[in-house]
């Protein structure tokens, strides 16, 4: 926007999470960028103090391919008869396009849920209904 700063809109949150979620899906995962000029003698350092009032300046994109031979230990496992649960850090949608692309997601019967979804799941203990689906975590 020609190096001019812009108040964050909700029209603009709105387009850069529609942009997350397209890299997302392409199994990227992707970081948001911002900055902030903090005082030269700072008291704190702590979220309060330095989470506030920051600039975003754009996202990036990074790509971490499975290794090469995951899909066939995946087929193998499998053929086995192993039902195999994915447990992630990434974003939900990073960690399904990865699913699929090593073979874990063949049909339209998984979950993907998140660690707080899980840890409600295990409070309510309806766990099990849950894991007889794959099940793909993100916290």
């Amino acid at each position: 926007m020609d190096n001019q700063i812009t108040p964050l809109t909700e029209e603009l949150t709105k387009q850069i999470r529609t942009e997350i979620d397209s890299l997302a899906r392409q199994a990227y995962r992707v970081l948001a960028l911002a900055i902030r000029n903090l005082p030269n003698d700072p008291q704190k350092f702590d979220v309060e103090s330095v989470e506030n009032t920051l600039i975003f300046i754009g996202l990036v994109a990074i790509y971490d391919p499975p290794r090469r031979d995951v899909p066939n230990a995946v087929q193998k496992a499998q053929n086995a008869g192993i039902r195999i649960i994915m447990m992630t850090g990434d974003h939900e949608l990073t960690a399904e396009a990865i699913a699929r692309k090593v073979g874990i997601i063949t049909s339209k019967s998984y979950v993907i849920t998140t660690g707080y979804k899980l840890a409600e799941c295990l409070m309510m203990n309806s766990i099990n209904s849950l894991m007889y689906r794959c099940c793909f975590c993100s916290y």
